[in-house]
């Protein structure tokens, strides 16, 4: 069977890693997974901290998708990375 890895956009579910300077203030480093149980903020992803994190029931945030540096999802055929790139549809 082949399996297109995941691209465009970040999706309910993935995993992912904001750009320095990300207008939340936190790290490169820190993983966020998207959420789709707040109603979405128009043209913005709403992120929770991992479910790994201590306050992760307690956090909640809205981002830009172009802040995403990085997006990780894990599927039956196996877990695939990426780094999005903006849709040169939408521009149109």
């Amino acid at each position: 069977m082949v399996f297109d890895p995941p691209h465009g956009d970040p999706q309910p579910g993935d995993y992912i890693k904001l750009k320095p300077g990300n207008s939340l203030g936190t790290s490169e480093h820190e993983t966020f997974v998207v959420v789709d149980d707040i109603a979405p903020v128009a043209g913005h992803l709403v992120l929770n901290l991992s479910p790994a994190h201590p306050d992760h029931v307690d956090w909640a945030a809205a981002v830009s998708p172009d802040e995403v540096a990085r997006c990780s999802r894990i599927t039956e055929e196996g877990s695939f990375s990426w780094t999005p790139s903006p849709d040169p549809a939408a521009d149109e």
